[in-house]
This record gives structure tokens, C-alpha cells and sequence, in this order.
């Protein structure tokens, strides 16, 4: 008689005797049945979700498989207690013993398995504690409230007046050859000096002063054109203290005037200049301009065009544009801005004599302006900002009609930019305010240099541009929002602002010779009212909005129109 004794404890049963029945096979231990071998690798994972997990292990223990031969009583190890294997009577159904009643306990959750772990569950991920991110929901939607659309161009114009030397003279005195009591170049070029061609009005009578102002040149409109085009042109004449004779013709051996006064001819000019800074051709950098409180990684492209800018005493129609960006680090606490303003204006060379080109197409100072985020919440941000205007425009030139240099203005000087900035957009309201604080310092002002001498150019002083305080609110909201994730068009907002704009310190004023180049009394007290709409498309929010003077006395346009477009990032 065979005995045939199933065990099974994870591991695999004796097969019957020939011709014998398949007993039942025994089970012992946890109330789950051990795993029956299969070649099926879905059957496999499942097996190992229903076995024990040691805990330590991580791994389902597998006993060793136990065998018993005829008899033989062999106890089974490391199960207690154990009753003794009674042998099977030949030709009798197997019938397994009682089994031990299983704890009341719930069976081991199964534990879920990615494929190819080969039936060993995967230790758990540990996730590191970690800060809050400033990266939050409400962030993104801070970041998403419209710009401040801004409004200022620069300081008014300023003047300068020089003198160039245009030739020597002498007061050509009646009862003499043709004599008009007149001021009268002379030709020196010969063996002896005669008159020359051309002679001033208006008639000086004698004895002529040392210093004789308002002379002009006849026919036209005073510039010796004889036709009255372009501008008049002004001259003055002055004593050098030396005396002449001067012949009517070149072969005449008797002078028709002796020891005649020798006067320097001076041509006077009076032209407009921008305020102090070449830079200012293309208006003054202002970080509130297309700005926000909250640091975003953005690209932008700023377009305005001024109507009427107090770059001469007419005003000046510029087309401006200043593209940039802005990328935050920190995890989003701040930013770093770099904006680089350029466009059509004032020439920064000119001709003087010649009218102002106003067409010109000009480079402004760049500008790197750093942000910190101070503090944010869901509603509001809080953020201070240093921007710095670096010289890279170009320097200011005027010409005179020959080409030598009259005078020119080194674009030398670094504008320091600080600034704060709120942002306020209650949750649920569909409203949104901007405030900016913002100051301009003009650290080291600019060289000036002036041909005093018609040798060249000569230093005749720094002039230093005009110290800015900038107060500035902005308030809008959402008309039409949709949040749906099919729609391109996820919002339209309408927005007001106020920007009041005044000078710190009085305008600077540099002289040299006859030279004198800037304006006294250019101060500023500026108010400005701007109006605009805002359009989210995507990623990208599309702004248009347009700027007027709100007191006519010290504005510097007559009227602003602004366009820009933000896409993040």
C-alpha cells in the first residue's frame, strides 16, 4: 500500500501511486490556500497577491516543499502544533484532517503589481518633505491680470545757442567808394584786403559799437538767399581791437578806409534739443510701462506712437517700439527684465541751419531691471524692482553746413530705475488695480562739447538730465471670461489709469564762450489720464489703449497711443 500524503505550504505535492486516486491534498497555515503551480504569468501575479508579505522582506516566504514516504511519520517543521500523519487504507478516499480555524482577521489587501516585476512587489517611493512652492494656482492667475499700459515720453525740450565764426568785417562807412555805412566782409586773400561781397543789415551809424547784435543778410526772408526760404540766419559782430586798411580794388595803391576797426563776424544759432539725455530722442524708460508686481517668464513687443512730443518747440510725431523680456528665477520669487526701446524721431544729427530732420531712425538705452517678489498671496502681490539704463544710444551731433562739428552731446550718463509695485485681484471678482512707484536718476550726466574757436571741439561742461517721481494707478476687469479648455478667447478686460509725473531737481544749464545749452525753469508737474482694453488669447494678452495730457500748461504730448502684446511662457 502506497502512502500518499499531500502537503502543500507554497511549494508542491507527491503525485499518487499508479492506478491510485488523486487525494485531496492538505492544507495547513494562513486561511489563503498555497499558490498551485502554473505556467500562466497573469495567474502568477495574481498567486502573489494572495500570499503573505514579509513585511521586512518586502517578499512572500516559500517553504520548503515536504515529501513523505510509505510509512513514514515525518513531522512537518516549523508548524505547531502538528497532528500525526495517519496512514491512508489502500482503496480509501483521502481525506484531509481539520484544518486549524484561521484568525479572525480580514485577508491581506492585494498588492497591485506593474508587469514585469517578476511576483515581487516594488518597494514603496519615499516622498521628501517639501516647501511650498510659490508656483501655486494663485500665482498664474495673478500673473494672467493685464498690464499696466503706461504713459509718460521724456522732458521737455531744451534750447542752445553758439556762435560760429563766419568771417571778418569792417563798418563800411558813407563817403567812402560806395560806402552804406554798413557792416562789410573783407578778402585778405590778396596782397592787399578789399571788400568783400557780402554785407549785413541793417545800416549802422557811426561810430559803430564794439559789440554790434541782430545783424542778418538781405533779399528774402534774411538768409541771403534772395528767395525768403528756409530759416533766418542771425549774426553779431564784434571788435577784436585791431585795425585795417582796405583797398576798393586790388590794384588801388591808396586805401579807401584806414585804420579801420577790425570786426569778427559770429553767425548765431538757436536750436532745440532734447532734454539732456541723447536717449531721450525715443522718450525715457519707464518701468511701469506694460508691467505687473508679479514676476512671469514673458515676451513682449511695445509699440506707441506720440503725437506732438516736446522734442522741438513745435512738437515732434515719434513712432516708438521696445521689445524685450522678462525671465523669473527663484522658484518664481523673481525676475529679471531686459527691455531695448527704439524708433523713428529726432534726428540725433543734425545741421544746424539746415531745420530739424525729424525722421530719423534712432537706438534708445537699453535697460536690465531685476524683481523681487516680496509678498503674494491669493488676492495680491507686493514686489520692489532696480532697473538700470545703460548708455547705448547714440551721441547727439550738430553739424554745420560745412561739416565741422558745432557741438555734441556724449551719451555717457547710467539712469538708475528703482521702483515698487502692488497688485491687487480679489479671487472671484473679475477685478484687478495696479500701483507703481517709480523714480529716475541721472547718475553722471552727459559731456558736452562746443566749437568755441572754429579749431574744434572744446569740453564746456556735463550736463546732467532732469532727476523723475512717478506716481501711477491703474483699476479694470473682466467683462467676458471662459474657462472652457476648447476656447481660444479666455477673456476680454477694460482698464483706467492716472500717471502723475513730476521733476526732482531744476534743469541744468552748461555754458562756454558764446555757447549756452540747456533751458532754466524746464521743470514738470505732469498729469496724464490712459484708457485701454485687454484681450487673452491663449497664451498671449493683447492690449491697446491710448494717453492725453490732463493739464494742457506742462504736458509733453499732445496725445499717446499705445499697443503691445505679452505671450508667456
Amino acid at each position: 500500500m502506497a502512502l500518499l500524503v499531500g502537503v502543500l505550504a507554497g511549494g508542491v505535492a507527491t503525485g499518487p501511486a499508479a492506478g491510485q486516486p488523486v487525494p485531496e491534498p492538505l492544507y495547513f497555515g494562513p486561511q489563503q490556500p498555497a499558490a498551485v503551480a502554473t505556467d500562466d504569468p497573469q495567474a502568477q501575479v495574481e498567486d502573489a497577491t494572495r500570499r503573505p508579505v514579509d513585511t521586512q522582506t518586502q517578499a512572500a516566504p516559500v517553504p520548503p516543499p515536504l515529501r513523505s514516504q510509505p510509512g513514514e511519520n515525518r513531522p512537518l517543521p516549523s508548524i505547531a502544533p502538528r497532528p500525526a500523519l495517519q496512514p491512508v487504507p489502500q482503496n480509501a478516499p483521502a481525506e484531509p484532517p481539520a484544518v486549524p480555524p484561521a484568525p479572525a482577521t480580514a485577508p491581506p489587501a492585494p498588492i497591485a503589481l506593474p508587469p514585469g516585476t517578476g511576483g515581487v512587489p516594488a518597494t514603496p517611493a519615499v516622498q521628501s518633505a517639501r516647501a511650498p512652492s510659490l508656483r501655486g494656482g494663485f500665482n498664474v492667475r495673478l500673473a494672467r491680470a493685464p498690464k499696466m499700459l503706461g504713459d509718460f515720453f521724456g522732458n521737455a525740450f531744451a534750447t542752445a545757442r553758439g556762435d560760429a565764426f563766419f568771417g571778418e568785417a569792417v563798418h563800411h562807412l558813407a563817403g567812402t567808394a560806395s560806402g552804406m555805412n554798413e557792416i562789410r566782409l573783407i578778402d585778405d586773400t590778396g596782397m592787399v584786403t578789399t571788400y568783400g561781397a557780402t554785407a549785413f543789415v541793417p545800416i549802422i551809424a557811426p561810430p559803430a559799437p564794439a559789440l554790434i547784435e541782430g545783424l542778418t543778410l538781405p533779399g528774402g526772408n534774411g538768409n541771403g538767399d534772395g528767395v525768403g526760404s528756409g530759416v533766418v540766419r542771425s549774426f553779431i559782430a564784434q571788435d577784436t581791437g585791431d585795425t585795417v586798411d582796405v583797398f576798393e580794388n586790388p590794384g588801388d595803391t591808396m586805401a579807401d578806409l584806414t585804420n579801420a576797426p577790425l570786426y569778427a563776424v559770429f553767425e548765431v544759432f538757436e536750436f532745440d534739443l532734447p532734454a539732456a539725455g541723447p536717449a531721450d530722442l525715443v522718450g525715457r524708460t519707464r518701468l511701469q510701462d506694460n508691467n505687473s508686481a508679479m514676476p512671469e517668464d514673458r515676451i513682449y513687443f511695445d509699440y506707441s506712437f506720440f503725437h506732438n512730443a516736446s522734442l522741438a518747440a513745435g512738437g515732434v510725431d515719434v513712432s516708438r517700439f521696445a521689445p524685450g523680456f522678462e525671465k523669473t528665477f527663484l522658484d518664481g520669487m523673481a525676475s529679471v527684465e531686459v527691455r531695448v526701446p527704439m524708433g523713428v524721431s529726432f534726428a540725433s544729427q543734425q545741421t544746424v541751419g539746415a531745420g530739424p530732420d525729424v525722421s530719423s531712425y534712432e537706438f534708445g538705452n537699453v535697460v536690465i531691471a531685476p524683481k523681487l517678489l516680496l509678498s503674494a498671496d491669493d488676492d495680491l502681490a507686493l514686489a520692489v524692482g532696480l532697473g538700470v539704463a545703460l548708455p547705448t544710444a547714440d551721441d547727439i551731433v550738430l553739424r554745420l553746413p560745412g561739416g565741422a562739428d558745432f557741438l555734441r552731446v556724449q551719451n555717457e550718463s547710467v539712469h538708475l530705475l528703482p521702483y515698487a509695485a502692488l497688485l491687487y485681484a480679489p479671487r472671484g471678482t473679475g477685478r484687478f488695480a495696479h500701483a507703481f512707484l517709480t523714480f529716475d536718476f541721472d547718475l553722471n550726466g552727459n559731456t558736452t562739447s562746443a566749437n568755441l574757436t572754429g579749431a574744434g571741439l572744446e569740453e564746456i561742461g556735463t550736463w546732467n538730465d532732469q532727476h523723475l517721481v512717478s506716481l501711477n494707478l491703474a483699476l479694470g476687469r473682466w467683462v467676458y471670461r471662459n474657462t472652457s479648455p476648447s476656447t481660444r478667447l479666455e477673456g476680454v478686460a477694460i482698464s483706467g489709469e492716472l500717471h502723475y509725473t513730476a521733476t526732482l531737481n531744476g534743469s541744468d544749464v552748461v555754458s562756454g564762450g558764446a555757447f549756452v545749452v540747456g533751458r532754466r525753469g524746464a521743470d514738470l508737474s505732469v498729469l496724464n489720464g490712459t484708457v485701454g482694453a485687454h484681450v487673452r488669447v491663449g497664451q498671449t494678452t493683447f492690449t491697446a489703449g491710448y494717453t492725453a495730457p490732463l493739464n494742457s500748461d506742462e504736458r509733453v504730448f499732445d496725445g499717446e497711443l499705445r499697443l503691445f502684446a505679452n505671450r508667456a511662457f
